[in-house]
C-alpha cells in the first residue's frame, strides 16, 4: 500500500509528519498535490492507496494560508500553555 499525508500542511516532508507512518516498498517523491495527479495519469501508482488529507487547512490564496498558518500557531501556542499545567 502507498500511504500520502498532507500533515504538517504539504506533501512529503517526513520530518513533519512523527506519527503517520506505514511500511511500505513505494517510494514516491510528493511535494505538491500536482506530482499526485501526475502519478495518476501516468498509472505509476499502485492499486492500493491510502490519502490522510486535511482540507481544513487548504487554502485558495497565499493570504488565507497565512491566515491559517497563524491561527493554527497560536492555537497550538495555547494548547500547550494548558498541557503543561
Amino acid at each position: 500500500m502507498f500511504y500520502a499525508t498532507d500533515a504538517g500542511r504539504v506533501w512529503g516532508d517526513e520530518s513533519i509528519n512523527l506519527r503517520d507512518k506505514v511500511k511500505s516498498q513505494f517510494d514516491f517523491k510528493i511535494n505538491s498535490t500536482q506530482d499526485i495527479v501526475v502519478l495518476l495519469k501516468e498509472s505509476k501508482l499502485p492499486q492500493k492507496i491510502m490519502f490522510n488529507i486535511h482540507p481544513e487547512h487548504w487554502a485558495k490564496s497565499d493570504l488565507e494560508w497565512y491566515k491559517i498558518l497563524v491561527i493554527r500557531k497560536v492555537k497550538n501556542f495555547i494548547k500547550k500553555l494548558i498541557i503543561e499545567k
